[in-house]
């Protein structure tokens, strides 16, 4: 039998997250569906700048000190709260994924007061639907 390798554009592999995000121990593989949807919020919650092996992966939510990574202009919440910037952000993120296909849900809302920015999401994918989610971020 020949080798084949598992490749992440055709089959998402990934550890098994609890209900905080943390890793499960023993490690377990989540695959399909399951996988999908821990890869979406793990990318919903990075931010860019933030992953040592890609300065470049994830949302560009505040910017960086050098202004390199992100600039003032491309962070999203370094400036009023604007909508269409931040779907815009979160639907570059979310499509990027793995084995989705489409976004029929994404909502978000912000707090100026208690920093919070809650992302609500359904993401279409080769596996089915994933769950609806809120994901609640204190910035």
């Amino acid at each position: 039998m020949a080798f084949v390798p598992n490749l992440l554009s055709t089959d998402p592999l990934c550890f098994k997250r609890d209900a905080n995000g943390d890793l499960q121990f023993p490690l377990e593989l989540a695959s399909g569906l399951e996988a999908v949807a821990i890869l979406l919020r793990e990318r919903i919650r990075l931010f860019r700048g933030e992953w040592f092996l890609s300065v470049l992966a994830g949302i560009p939510y505040l910017p960086s000190d050098d202004g390199t990574t992100v600039t003032e202009t491309e962070a999203i919440l370094a400036q009023p709260f604007d909508p269409v910037k931040v779907r815009a952000a979160l639907l570059t993120e979310i499509l990027s994924t793995p084995a989705v296909v489409d976004v029929p849900v994404l909502r978000m809302s912000f707090d100026g007061p208690t920093r919070v920015l809650s992302t609500t999401w359904v993401a279409k994918t080769q596996f089915g639907d994933t769950p609806i989610e809120t994901l609640t971020q204190e910035i």
